[in-house]
């Protein structure tokens, strides 16, 4: 499984184009979690994020309460069930290959 993991605090602008492009990666749908861990957000964020999280159950919201992307990090690994943890920024889109592609080349590595 591969936990995919988004610090997050008042990305109403961005968030919705962030979680379609995740939703359209060609990673299996049943190999892939997405965590957004929100910062306490005062605008839209957390609605928008669990709009998605009612949809789609790879799509899961967690607080971060020191409101610093270290911390979220923290929290995300904590919760990740994945033994590939992906990092990404909610202010991008990504292609729909990019999760596919950074585990293709990470599995490539010589052990």
């Amino acid at each position: 499984m591969v936990s995919v993991i988004c610090p997050i605090y008042n990305e109403e602008k961005y968030i919705a184009q962030c979680i379609e492009s995740v939703l359209t990666q060609d990673y299996s749908k049943e190999d892939l979690e997405v965590l957004f861990v929100d910062g306490m957000s005062n605008d839209c964020t957390r609605e928008i994020v669990l709009h998605y999280a009612q949809q789609y159950t790879q799509i899961r919201l967690l607080d971060n309460p020191q409101r610093i992307t270290p911390h979220a990090l923290n929290i995300g690994i904590e919760h990740a069930k994945g033994d590939i943890i992906v990092r990404i920024d909610a202010h991008a889109a990504y292609p729909n290959n990019y999760v596919s592609t950074l585990v293709k080349y990470l599995q490539s590595l010589p052990n």
